[in-house]
């Protein structure tokens, strides 16, 4: 997702989000069946805490993008 957002590709960057949802949807379910050892407990936070750090680097890729669409929105239509 990130490399998406990098390459300001945000039709690939939306359909990784989609299937970023369903994995995430997949492990809430087996989040609850499945004992972690202490060590996979670290790995888990490891692993959560890139994916928050990469979301932080998409969301400053794409706010300046999502700036300049609402600028437009906000312009309305124009006269040809």
């Amino acid at each position: 997702m990130l490399k998406a957002a990098e390459g300001r590709d945000w039709d690939r960057l939306t359909m990784l989000e989609c299937v970023c949802k369903n994995y995430i949807e997949q492990l809430q379910v087996l989040d609850r069946s499945i004992k972690l050892s202490a060590g996979e407990i670290d790995r888990k936070m490891h692993c959560l805490n890139q994916i928050l750090e990469y979301d932080r680097q998409i969301r400053q890729l794409l706010e300046p993008w999502m700036e300049s669409v609402m600028s437009l929105m906000r312009r309305g239509p124009q006269n040809d």
